[in-house]
C-alpha cells in the first residue's frame, strides 16, 4: 500500500544510506531522522490551507514499522472542493515500504486508464515524475476521474518510474557499497473538471511546498 488514495530537490530532509559505504553521499534530499520525513507546510500564500491527514490503520498493519509518513489534504481557499492530496512515504530498513503506486491504485479500486510523463517546473529545477489517469465508478455508476502522480527520491537522485528506481539502488549497492532509503512522493486531486484544471492545481502545490522537503538534484550525479 504506501500510500491512501483519496475517493528534485532530492529529498534533503529525507533520505541517507544504510549500511557500509566507500562514499559519502552529498546532503541527503531528505531527513531520514524522524518517522515523520518532514513538516509539510501549513499554507500555501494565500490560495492553500494544508490538513493534517493520518495514516490508516491498514497501513501502519501492513508496513514496516519503521516506515516514515508526511501527509496532508492540500484545500483551496478560494474553491474548497478543490483538494490536492500530497504523500510522503519513506522506507526504513525494510525495503517493502516502497513499491510501485500502481499496485495501491489497483487495491483500492480505481482503474489506469492512461499513463504520462510529467516534468514539475520549480524554479529553473524540472521535477520527472510519471503521471497517472485514473477513475472508478460512483454508486450511481458514473465515472469519477483523477490525476495522480508521483516519483521517487533517495539520497543524490530524483526518478520518475519505479524500474529507475530499481536500477540505480542496484548500481549504488554494487559500485559504492550504499545501500540508499528510498521516498516517494504523491500528489492526487480529483479531475472531474477537466485534466487541464487538475494538472494546474498539482503544478501549484508542487511549486508551494517542494521547497519546503526537497533540495536540488546535482546534475554531476
Amino acid at each position: 500500500m504506501g500510500v491512501a488514495l483519496a475517493s528534485p530537490r532530492a529529498l534533503q530532509k529525507f533520505t541517507a544510506p544504510i549500511g557500509p559505504s566507500r562514499t559519502t553521499p552529498k546532503q541527503a534530499l531528505i531527513s531520514t531522522i524522524h518517522a515523520v520525513p518532514v513538516d509539510l507546510p501549513i499554507f500555501i500564500g494565500t490560495d492553500w490551507i494544508g490538513r493534517a491527514a493520518e495514516v490508516t490503520q491498514v497501513e501502519r498493519d501492513i508496513l514496516p514499522p519503521d516506515t516514515g509518513y508526511s501527509l496532508r489534504n492540500y484545500v483551496a481557499l478560494h474553491q474548497p472542493g478543490k483538494q490536492v492530496f500530497l504523500s510522503i512515504v519513506l522506507s526504513g530498513r525494510d525495503r517493502s515500504s516502497i513499491h510501485r503506486p500502481e499496485l495501491c491504485v489497483a487495491g483500492q479500486g480505481w482503474t489506469i486508464t492512461g499513463r504520462d510523463h510529467e516534468a514539475f517546473a520549480v524554479g529553473a529545477e524540472r521535477i520527472p515524475a510519471t503521471l497517472l489517469h485514473i477513475e472508478h465508478q460512483t454508486a450511481s455508476g458514473q465515472p469519477y476521474p483523477a490525476l495522480l502522480a508521483y516519483w521517487f527520491v533517495s539520497s543524490n537522485r530524483v526518478v520518475a518510474t519505479h524500474w529507475e528506481r530499481m536500477l540505480y539502488g542496484a548500481w549504488d549497492r554494487l559500485r559504492y557499497g550504499r545501500a540508499d532509503r528510498w521516498a516517494y512522493v504523491l500528489l492526487q486531486t480529483d479531475a472531474r473538471d477537466g485534466e487541464a484544471a487538475a494538472l494546474g492545481r498539482m503544478r501549484e502545490v508542487v511549486v508551494g511546498t517542494v521547497p519546503a522537503f526537497q533540495r536540488p538534484a546535482d546534475p554531476r550525479d
